[in-house]
């Protein structure tokens, strides 16, 4: 673990890679669990993720992140409550992110950013833990079966990208 009491340098996570990290136009990354002190775990899992507030924005602001994807199998690891901090604390932050949300069509929304002189539109899909998937109603991940020759798949994609401006 590394976070401890005795160990909350935010940068030092990134090791030697920090300059590199440092020196791009963009970084964008798969935030593999929630930002969160708070929530209750989801049930029956092997492995839970969740980074402190504290530390993980500004480790993720020191190496430049500049678009996190919540769509992955660790985002409800501590539930709706974890997810709604993290989306709160990128916020806050000014991180851009996408890949889950309050319902289907937030999880689906995609987002801006810039990566140096470049616009970058962004949005994130997964096909692992599908409890984690929203629904019209509940929150979670933007669930899909990912198959490039599916054509679900292809229109999925298709209708995320017609909807950025």
């Amino acid at each position: 673990r590394w976070v401890t009491d005795e160990n909350i340098d935010t940068t030092g996570v990134w090791g030697s890679t920090l300059s590199r990290l440092e020196a791009l136009d963009g970084l964008v990354a798969n935030l593999e669990g929630c930002i969160s002190d708070r929530g209750e775990r989801w049930p029956e899992k092997t492995y839970y993720f969740r980074a402190p507030p504290a530390f993980a924005v500004p480790a993720l602001e020191a190496a430049g992140a500049s678009f996190v994807s919540l769509a992955n199998n660790h985002i409800l690891d501590y539930r709706e409550q974890g997810l709604r901090d993290t989306k709160t604390h990128l916020a806050d932050a000014g991180i851009a992110h996408a890949g889950a949300g309050t319902d289907r069509e937030a999880a689906l929304e995609p987002t801006m950013f810039e990566a140096g002189d470049v616009r970058v539109a962004a949005f994130g899909l997964t096909d692992q833990s599908a409890a984690f998937a929203s629904t019209d109603e509940d929150p979670g991940t933007a669930y899909a079966t990912l198959d490039p020759g599916r054509p679900g798949t292809r229109a999925l994609v298709e209708d995320v990208l017609d909807s950025v401006e």
